[in-house]
């Protein structure tokens, strides 16, 4: 019996009567029937037709002999009969294995209940007390079955309130008849995990049967020891001021170290760990076969610790790994021998590592089914069956800088040709300046054409910068990708971008406006003297190039507040932003769209007011048909660079608006726009200079 007298089962064994085989304890009827000897001398006859099991009955009724109860403190089934029951059994309704009544087969220990107090049993009304486990069972265990009719009690939705509920959501038992050696629940569970036996609790500590779990305590290393009895440990924000490698986990099944100011996890003796967590510590370091021979390890959590890199064979012979986390650690390189038999991996979480490089078949592991991740360059080297949770942006490709071979091809190409050009009508505008030097004839033309010439070697060498690039990082690129795009040389890029784009169309302005004051005012305007040339194109240069400072200083604090230091594209374009939330983008294109706008207007009309007044100059002078002849050339001249400026410009403002106010576009736009747009007037018009220097050259 328990102590609550409530769950152990009370049975009155007799082994006097010699027709009761022992061994077996079973008791042989006349007719050849074998019963249990629980059912000898119980008050129900169970050998039939003779009745021969209830000897001390027969005695009562034929002998009129009368027995008593040995314990005097217990109640006799039935007065003179040897059947006694204990004073917990009174008015309580329960049955043995064999689903016989006990202890009284004919049930006088029910009787006389009406006034009865259950305390921790269920009260059938007017009637005996059963125990909780018989409630909402299916059965009618009281009468008129009120023991099923009670919906406030029974359904999945039960409340067992100080009770045990058992897994089937529907009956619940006494707290007493836990872990008493019998089965209450129809799952077993109230005897599972019985065999756990209570540990020395700390007084700061939160136990529960063989798991203790701490929080914002200083533990000693004696304290330490006494938590190493049980089996599940959770430390959090708990004070380690010592070194945890001697220490057995033998017996720990699952460990827990967060925020312990924990750092040498490669000291831990592992081999019978289950799961081990040390996020939020102060790990730095790992070393090669840091989880080795750990045959029961099933899940490892190493995240937000200063972990950059992770040497080979860091884990190895870990037959049972499920799951790794190595998430919100500043990974530089995780590589191809990372793992030595992990056959059995299935999860991997690599979130918030923007700068890791991956060797390339690091995830080639049959069962890998997912990888948790926000840097899609991960996703990238991931095997495709595998699932991985960031995906590719639609803006983003899994390739390098350069999305494709064509691009490639017209990034080499397009380069090569501007350069070549410029370096060309440089050397002729140097060559043409130096003559006119020597003749006493010096020009502003050719420091105007060298201004342009040089301006148009920005382009060459951010176009230079983006394919160099994608050669230096090859097959990295995706893995570091968002180190690109924050960093130094992709900044520079977009500096030289944006500087080309609002310097280009205003050199081209100041060109066509020094032209026509020539024409105008052959020998009274400054536009005729050199040093007045260079210095009006080298303010122009300084000013584009503070605006651009300044632009780009808002642009990068701006970045850095919103926790953002990236620009938006792998092109480092100023004027693209994929995402639509970076203001300062906003305001950049639109500044750099009006320049532009402005600038086409202007050189239109200053060239048709040149046109004019050259005809009207030329009019004046009555030409021969040689000045007629060159006036016409004048005329293609302007002609070429006027529609060229309209066609790059105008086309330029339309995709950068369009790319602005739609919520996705084709990713090679961005490309093309870059290579076959806005270069067009760098080829175009260092061409016509060359082809206007060479004619000059024939012609003496």
């Amino acid at each position: 019996m328990t102590s609550t007298g409530e769950c152990r089962m009370y049975i009155l064994e007799i082994d006097a009567n010699p027709h009761i085989d022992t061994e077996l304890k079973l008791f042989t009827c006349k007719n050849g029937q074998s019963i249990s000897k629980l059912l000898v001398d119980d008050l129900v006859a169970d050998c039939q037709p003779g009745g021969e099991d209830e000897s001390i009955l027969a005695s009562n009724l034929q002998k009129n002999t009368y027995y008593t109860c040995e314990d005097n403190h217990k109640i006799p089934c039935r007065m003179g009969h040897s059947k006694c029951y204990g004073i917990g059994f009174v008015c309580k309704y329960q049955f043995d294995d064999f689903k016989k009544l006990i202890p009284c087969r004919t049930g006088e220990h029910l009787g006389q209940c009406k006034e009865f107090e259950c305390n921790t049993m269920h009260k059938c009304p007017s009637y005996y007390c059963i125990p909780w486990s018989y409630v909402c069972d299916g059965k009618w265990d009281c009468p008129r079955g009120t023991d099923e009719a009670l919906l406030h009690q029974c359904g999945p939705n039960r409340n067992c309130s100080s009770m045990f509920k058992c897994q089937n959501g529907v009956i619940c038992i006494h707290v007493g008849c836990v872990c008493d050696g019998h089965f209450d629940c129809p799952s077993m569970d109230d005897e599972q995990f019985c065999s756990l036996h209570a540990t020395k609790c700390h007084f700061a500590c939160q136990c529960l049967m063989s798991a203790i779990m701490c929080k914002k305590v200083l533990l000693s290393p004696h304290i330490f020891k006494e938590t190493l009895n049980f089996r599940i440990i959770m430390l959090h924000n708990v004070s380690v001021l010592f070194s945890v490698s001697h220490f057995d986990f033998s017996v720990v099944f699952i460990l827990v170290l967060k925020q312990t100011n924990f750092s040498q996890v490669c000291d831990l003796k592992v081999e019978k760990i289950n799961f081990i967590d040390v996020s939020f510590n102060k790990i730095n370091h790992v070393s090669s076969r840091c989880f080795f021979d750990a045959a029961f390890l099933a899940m490892i959590q190493i995240t937000n610790n200063n972990i950059s890199q992770f040497p080979s064979l860091f884990i190895k012979n870990v037959p049972e790994l499920l799951l790794l986390n190595l998430s919100n650690n500043p990974i530089l390189e995780l590589g191809s021998f990372v793992f030595g038999n992990v056959a059995c991996i299935k999860f991997v979480s690599l979130i918030n590592v923007p700068n890791i490089i991956l060797g390339g078949d690091i995830f080639d592991i049959p069962t890998l089914t997912s990888i948790q991740t926000n840097n899609f360059g991960i996703c990238c080297v991931a095997p495709d069956a595998v699932h991985c949770t960031a995906g590719t942006p639609w803006f983003k490709s899994c390739t390098g800088i350069l999305s494709s071979s064509a691009i490639k091809v017209a990034f080499y190409c397009g380069s090569s040709i501007i350069l070549i050009l410029n370096t060309v009508s440089l050397l002729l505008a140097r060559k043409s300046y130096k003559k006119g030097k020597q003749n006493k004839k010096k020009s502003s033309f050719e420091i105007l054409v060298a201004f342009i010439n040089l301006n148009d070697t920005l382009l060459v060498v951010a176009l230079c910068a983006l394919w160099i690039a994608d050669l230096a990082y090859s097959e990295h690129f995706l893995l570091a990708e968002l180190k690109w795009r924050s960093s130094f040389f992709c900044y520079f890029t977009f500096d030289l971008l944006l500087h080309f784009n609002l310097l280009s169309p205003m050199n081209l302005c100041l060109l066509a406006f020094a032209r026509l004051r020539i024409v105008d005012n052959p020998m009274g305007t400054n536009f005729k003297r050199v040093s007045y040339v260079f210095k009006c194109n080298l303010g122009l240069f300084v000013i584009v190039l503070l605006i651009v400072i300044v632009l780009t200083l808002i642009f990068w604090s701006t970045n850095t507040f919103l926790l953002q230091v990236c620009i938006s594209t792998s092109l480092c374009s100023p004027f693209f932003d994929p995402t639509n939330d970076i203001i300062t983008m906003k305001f950049i294109t639109y500044k750099t769209v009006s320049v532009q706008t402005i600038c086409i207007f202007a050189v239109i009309c200053i060239h048709s007011k040149l046109i004019i007044s050259r005809k009207k100059s030329q009019d004046k002078l009555r030409g021969t048909v040689s000045k007629q002849q060159s006036n016409k050339g004048l005329i293609f001249q302007l002609v070429i660079i006027t529609v060229t400026n309209m066609f790059c410009w105008i086309s330029c403002c339309i995709i950068c608006l369009t790319a602005l106010f739609m919520m996705t576009y084709p990713i090679e736009m961005i490309f093309w726009a870059t290579i076959a747009v806005n270069p067009i007037n760098s080829v175009v018009i260092p061409l016509v200079f060359v082809v206007t220097a060479i004619r000059k050259i024939i012609r003496g």
